[in-house]
């Protein structure tokens, strides 16, 4: 695995916030209405074994459901379009999307009253994309001096077919994908944030040759995340005690609680919910449970929290500070 150290970013000491965090998700579908598994009575029981219960399925299109949540987002900072400097716009396929790549920006922005601003496209890091994304826009604020950029994430499958991963025979089911898109804010008006961005890092890790057996996929997706994350929490100064919570893509949840055991963790609390409400909804899982978790567990200012990403062959990692707690905004307010 070929890696270069980066040990001092240039402009990494700029505050940068993140604030608005909201999201789509469509319905939440009983994993039973699959046809692939309404017929095949074994299957289906290996993936309840494995946690799996519901999927989001979503009845919008693909740019209607990232507008909505972007929307939403700027709703929650008191924003209007005219206070966005730059857009990101990230997602791990576009399978579903038909007409030319750039028509898809229009269909958003239009939808959210933006014209005349750059707007940058991010994809090829699958379900770690959203921090390419968050990478690219914080980049944005350093390097071009922008205030506030506007990031979303969007995925959608319309073809149900794709949307289970691990169905060989015997073999351990990984995810069921949900459709859905989230959206936020990163910000130089610190003060104005949910969250402090305190670290990021991000590898491509692939072995030679192909990987055989589910333990050959974990040996190299710990071995890669441990490397982000060890390096995401040293940049950040921030010990593994520290951690309030540990966000995961939302897999198969006893490999998450392995996966969790593996990566040093005992006691940092564990969101597992919206795996059984969603499923996986791509790379933007990590910031939907973040935004989950903070609104019905409430914690202090000063949390910190660990969002690890596992594409393919991408892994990553994040480091938030909770800047206010609920009790901190009630009295704001």
């Amino acid at each position: 695995m070929q890696d270069t150290e980066h040990s001092t970013i240039p402009g990494a000491s700029l505050p940068i916030g993140l604030r608005g965090i909201a999201y789509y998700v469509g319905s939440s579908v009983p994993i039973q209405e699959l046809s692939c598994l309404a017929n095949n009575a074994e299957l289906l029981e290996r993936f309840k074994a494995a946690h799996f219960r519901n999927f989001s399925r979503s009845d919008i299109s693909l740019p209607e459901q990232a507008a909505h949540c972007a929307q939403a987002t700027l709703n929650k900072c008191g924003m209007q379009a005219g206070d966005i400097d730059a857009v990101v716009i990230g997602f791990s396929e576009l399978r579903e999307w038909t007409s030319y790549p750039e028509q898809l920006t229009y269909a958003i922005l239009s939808r959210l009253g933006m014209n005349h601003i750059p707007v940058v496209g991010v994809t090829l890091a699958g379900c770690a994309n959203v921090t390419s994304s968050l990478r690219v826009a914080r980049n944005m604020i350093m390097v071009d001096g922008y205030r506030n950029v506007l990031v979303v994430e969007t995925n959608l499958l319309r073809d149900d077919r794709r949307r289970l991963e691990g169905t060989a025979p015997g073999a351990t089911p990984e995810n069921v994908f949900g459709d859905g898109a989230v959206s936020f804010v990163l910000t130089r008006d610190n003060d104005t944030a949910d969250f402090d961005l305190l670290a990021m890092d991000q590898i491509v890790s692939y072995t030679e040759g192909e990987q055989t057996t589910i333990q050959d996929v974990i040996a190299t997706s710990t071995a890669a995340s441990r490397r982000v994350i060890g390096r995401a929490l040293d940049q950040a100064g921030v010990q593994r005690e520290q951690v309030k919570c540990v966000l995961l893509n939302n897999m198969n949840i006893l490999m998450m609680a392995a996966l969790f055991r593996l990566y040093g963790f005992t006691h940092a609390d564990f969101h597992i919910e919206n795996t059984l409400r969603y499923g996986h909804v791509w790379s933007a899982d990590s910031f939907i449970n973040l935004h989950d978790y903070c609104e019905t567990r409430k914690p202090l200012a000063g949390a910190h929290f660990l969002l690890i990403g596992h594409g393919n062959t991408y892994y990553s990692a994040l480091v938030l500070r909770l800047r206010h707690s609920a009790s901190d905004a009630a009295q704001a307010n």
